[in-house]
């Protein structure tokens, strides 16, 4: 029989809601909003499902000692926030004006900055000339 994995802190929002209240002092709490732990997510680090008003985050990477998980909490509550507001339309959620708002949070609540612009592949700018 496998055990089920159980989160150790069963409900990360109150402290989501002070990262909040640090980032947009006038702005309460989004109403219905929450913020739950899951084992491991397989390629991301967070995910934001405004369907559902969740946030779910990464345990398995929440036990590293270097603030990822906390970028990634700043990262996902942008998207609360904002939803697909920036940029063009064929990458409203992570276009460069998205991630320099990022890097100004991160700044602000005093963590590294992480700014990850999208580029487009050589592969396919070579495929398509030839």
């Amino acid at each position: 029989m496998t055990r089920r994995w159980t989160a150790p802190v069963p409900d990360p929002t109150p402290m989501a809601q002070q990262v909040w209240a640090h980032l947009w002092p006038d702005e309460p709490w989004p109403k219905n909003w929450c913020v739950e732990w899951v084992g491991f997510i397989r390629g991301t680090l967070g995910i934001c499902w405004p369907g559902t008003k969740r946030i779910i985050l990464s345990y398995g990477d929440a036990k590293k000692v270097d603030g990822v998980i906390l970028q990634t909490l700043v990262h996902e509550m942008l998207h609360m926030r904002c939803g697909k507001r920036f940029g063009p339309k064929r990458n409203r959620w992570h276009s460069k004006e998205f991630y320099e708002i990022e890097h100004r949070l991160l700044v602000r609540i005093g963590l590294p900055p992480r700014i990850r612009y999208r580029r487009r592949r050589l592969a396919s700018v070579t495929t398509r000339a030839a």
